[in-house]
């Protein structure tokens, strides 16, 4: 059964939530101002006891990874060409 903590209490027992997380003897759902704001604390299976890696992370429902924005995507798509044209090997 998932538990509700606030965002304040949260802050003042971190460091406990998270052993009762890690031990698997709770998980928890983040309210702010009595409503839930997303953030769910759920052990991982085979969770690395001292963290877990960025592809731990990823691979779980609750990580959803945010799009780039249209202007992040074409300022990658340029400095690919402008390296592909610094190299000379435009339009290959």
């Amino acid at each position: 059964m998932i538990k509700t903590i606030g965002i304040a209490e949260l802050q003042r027992r971190a460091s406990q939530v998270v052993n009762e997380v890690r031990s698997g003897q709770a998980e928890y759902e983040v309210t702010s101002h009595g409503g839930p704001v997303g953030v769910a604390l759920v052990r991982l299976p085979d969770a690395h006891p001292v963290g877990i890696t960025p592809e731990d992370l990823m691979s779980t429902p609750y990580f959803t990874a945010p799009a780039p924005s249209a202007a992040v995507r074409r300022a990658q798509l340029n400095a690919v060409e402008a390296a592909r044209d610094a190299a000379g090997r435009a339009g290959t």
